[in-house]
């Protein structure tokens, strides 16, 4: 708040306008990317099932193992997508966790200073720096 206070008013309005920008943009780009992902979604199955004919037109009973290898594909693609959001919900609260503790140092580092709590912060540090998931 000290920071604010120094500021005039115009300098704030250029801050808040920036970051309301930068916000509107942000949302506008995930929203194309949500449409874009319907799109395909939805369309994807109908590739699939004619890319599935015309191969059986072209090589006859052989496009079976065409088919096989889109199966496949599909579940290993899943899986792996289902395991990568697990392991993103485990590193987004690691590092929420260490972003929460560093706010608080910074925020009281005269206090830190003051009573030499540095080697005490740092080994807190280091423990949250290291990432175990389990």
């Amino acid at each position: 708040m000290q920071i604010l206070r120094e500021l005039n008013r115009s300098d704030i309005q250029k801050i808040l306008t920036g970051k309301t920008i930068n916000l509107v943009s942000n949302d506008a780009q995930k929203l194309e990317k949500v449409l874009w992902a319907i799109f395909l979604f939805l369309f994807a199955p109908f590739e699939v099932l004619a890319s599935c004919i015309i191969l059986w037109l072209l090589i006859g009973c052989f496009a079976l193992a065409g088919v096989a290898f889109y199966v496949i594909a599909i579940v290993y693609i899943t899986v792996a997508s289902h395991q990568t959001k697990h392991l993103r919900v485990k590193s987004a609260a690691a590092t929420d966790k260490r972003l929460e503790v560093m706010n608080e140092i910074l925020s009281g580092i005269r206090a830190v200073k003051i009573y030499a709590w540095e080697m005490n912060f740092t080994e807190a540090i280091k423990q949250l720096r290291r990432y175990d998931p389990e």
